[in-house]
C-alpha cells in the first residue's frame, strides 16, 4: 500500500520488555508496497524484538496491523561491511 506510515522499534531482551534496544529509521517506500528501515541501536550485540506497526492511508476502509513476533540480535555496524534485514509481511484488516 503506497502512502502508509509504517513505524518500528525494537524491545530487549524480548518482546515482553520495556527497555528500548533501538528504533528503525528512514523508512521509504520501495515500489508501493514494499518499505524498508533500518534499525539503530546504541549498544550491541543483544537480542532484541522488532515491532512493526503499518497505519493505512485508507483508514477510512482499512485498519492498522502490527507485528510484534520477530526476534533479531543486533550486531555492530560498519559501513563496509553487508547488513542482514527482516521481512515483515503485514496484512491490512478492512473495517467492519
Amino acid at each position: 500500500m503506497s502512502g502508509a506510515r509504517v513505524s518500528a522499534e525494537a524491545m530487549m531482551p524480548n518482546c515482553g520488555a520495556n527497555g528500548v534496544a533501538g528504533d528503525v529509521v528512514g523508512f521509504t517506500d520501495a515500489r508501493g508496497q514494499q518499505y524498508r528501515g533500518r534499525l539503530r541501536s546504541l549498544t550491541s550485540p543483544q537480542m532484541a524484538c522488532l515491532i512493526v506497526l503499518v497505519e493505512p492511508s485508507d483508514s477510512v476502509t482499512l485498519r492498522a496491523a502490527a507485528d510484534t513476533g520477530h526476534l533479531v540480535r543486533l550486531e555492530p555496524d560498519f559501513e563496509d561491511v553487508s547488513h542482514d534485514s527482516v521481512e515483515v509481511d503485514l496484512v491490512l484488516p478492512p473495517r467492519p
